[in-house]
């Protein structure tokens, strides 16, 4: 289950303290340099991570010493898969859409929103739960449109609404991508600018949920030599089963300046730091042990080992819920038992 950025520093544990790898730091570390790679991928099956693993980023490259501003569209409308000029016109109207509300937003709202991005609020407290879920959406697409000055979102919205008002072709939509692009860097002081596409894991054939090495070769064809022209960078998620020898030569060798793939937990103890993390989250200091036996935390790793990091946290839930149902004290290995039986595979 994705991790909202709002609640990214409570719930979400970097794999490097999990698995000893640096997937994370990648991007950072390239975010620091004065020229980022243009194309990068992040790999995993559906339900291992990634849009999660994207939320941290956009985040962390949003704040202090990144200054990066960062676009995460989470729609993947069917015509993108056709046209490229479909998928710039869908950055910059998103762009200009979400300026325009925040432009018309009270101050209030706006300084709540920048709250909630410092990590002002505990996860459960009640101002934090109480903020407008609209703030929340506008944060989960583009956080650092609430840490920029209101002139430069002014100018932002009037330079992205220049491309809705007119029916631009390719080339002309290229040019008001690197305008809105320069904007940025010059007027709002960000030192990169960031397009993150989320869904692109689930290019499927039309009646199919089975990811397409072949589409999925197709479609970066196509998007790929176009937004090489614009000056940005762009991350892309990638589903496993693209990964035919085809597309690791034509896509991600051509194309991608990095590839990372999600790291799978490797031990009992990753799964503990997950529950533990969200569990000082509700519940504040109680260790691990007051609430979980051990043994079901075991038999939560081995769950996991034949399924994903979704249905962990689904079978986490479940757990819960069946013990809090019995009156337990504690979640025992039996209501982690019940919960997996209650749990899909696929």
């Amino acid at each position: 289950m994705e991790i909202s950025i709002e609640d990214i520093d409570d719930l979400y544990v970097p794999f490097n303290e999990l698995s000893e790898s640096n997937v994370e730091n990648i991007f950072l570390e390239d975010a620091k340099k004065e020229k980022m790679g243009k194309f990068y991928g992040i790999i995993a099956d559906s339900g291992f991570g990634k849009s999660s693993f994207l939320n941290y980023l956009l985040i962390k490259l949003s704040n202090y010493p990144y200054q990066t501003f960062c676009v995460k569209l989470n729609e993947f409308p069917e015509q993108l898969n056709e046209d490229p000029k479909v998928l710039l016109n869908h950055i910059l109207t998103k762009v200009f859409r979400i300026a325009t509300e925040v432009n018309k937003m009270d101050k209030a709202d706006v300084k709540k929103a920048q709250e909630l991005l410092a990590h002002s609020y505990t996860y459960t407290s009640s101002e934090k739960n109480g903020i407008n879920a609209g703030i929340k959406a506008k944060i989960q697409a583009i956080p650092m449109i609430f840490g920029i000055e209101a002139d430069a979102r002014g100018h932002l919205e009037t330079q992205a609404g220049a491309t809705i008002e007119n029916k631009a072709n390719l080339e002309e939509l290229i040019d008001f991508m690197n305008h809105l692009i320069d904007l940025l860097q010059k007027e709002a002081k960000m030192k990169h600018v960031v397009i993150m596409i989320d869904e692109t894991d689930k290019i499927t054939p039309p009646k199919s949920n089975e990811p397409s090495s072949e589409l999925a070769k197709s479609f970066f064809g196509k998007m790929i030599p176009v937004l090489s022209k614009t000056n940005c960078t762009y991350i892309f998620v990638l589903n496993s089963k693209y990964d035919s020898k085809e597309f690791q030569k034509e896509v991600i060798g051509n194309y991608f300046d990095q590839c990372i793939s999600i790291p799978r937990l490797d031990s009992v103890d990753d799964v503990k730091k997950i529950i533990e993390k969200r569990t000082k989250a509700v519940c504040g200091d109680i260790g691990l042990n007051e609430i979980w036996e051990e043994d079901g935390i075991r038999r939560l790793y081995e769950f996991y080992q034949e399924s994903s990091l979704r249905h962990l946290m689904n079978a986490c839930k479940f757990s819960i819920g069946k013990a809090w149902k019995d009156e337990a004290e504690i979640i025992m290995s039996f209501h982690v038992k019940e919960a997996i039986m209650d749990i899909p595979k696929y």
